[in-house]
């Protein structure tokens, strides 16, 4: 994923955007926290929902203090890519080097972590009129999760319309709290 092209929804319209072409501070608690930018489905779904949408920006706080760095490596990925031939060795390389993944951590070791979701509204000014804080439980407990529940929302006929859509498309908006709740996520 990291030597593929990324995207964004800026101006309105969903443009070829590197992975990690943007660091943000979020405050964490008392300090502020960097994220690296990354593509998702949050860039499709949200503009759907909300048409007068100019951008949309997902963050990835995992990397802390490497984020500054990363992004510097992601421009640096970008120019190194346009050689030819550059992406084909690059991921030749890495197949040889990172073996697959053994699968997710241990309950242990997942029990050990935590996650903070932080989405933010930002109006054309760049001021920020809107935030929403989540906290709780591991990445790999809420996706699973929120997919159980998804499923059993699913079976139960809460399905609001078919084909690829986002949360609020599927379930409508007033569900989603609890499911992200029964999921181990709570806002702040």
């Amino acid at each position: 994923m990291i030597l593929d092209p990324g995207f964004a929804w800026r101006g309105g319209r969903i443009v070829a955007e590197r992975q990690g072409a943007r660091v943000r501070s979020f405050r964490v608690h008392s300090s502020a926290k960097p994220a690296l930018s990354i593509s998702s489905s949050e860039h499709f779904a949200l503009p759907r929902i909300h048409p007068g949408l100019r951008d949309v920006g997902v963050y990835l706080g995992t990397f802390g203090a490497a984020s500054r760095p990363l992004e510097v490596l992601s421009a640096l990925k970008s120019v190194l890519m346009q050689i030819p031939g550059a992406r084909s060795a690059t991921r030749a390389a890495v197949t040889r080097i990172v073996k697959g993944s053994p699968g997710a951590p241990d309950a242990d070791t997942r029990a050990k972590s935590d996650s903070l979701v932080v989405a933010a509204a930002y109006d054309g000014t760049g001021s920020k009129p809107l935030q929403a804080r989540l906290a709780g439980v591991n990445v790999y407990d809420f996706t699973a999760g929120m997919l159980s529940w998804g499923g059993q929302q699913a079976a139960a006929g809460a399905l609001q319309d078919t084909g690829a859509l986002g949360p609020i498309e599927g379930f409508g908006l007033d569900p989603l709290p609890t499911g992200a709740a029964e999921a181990g996520l709570a806002r702040q």
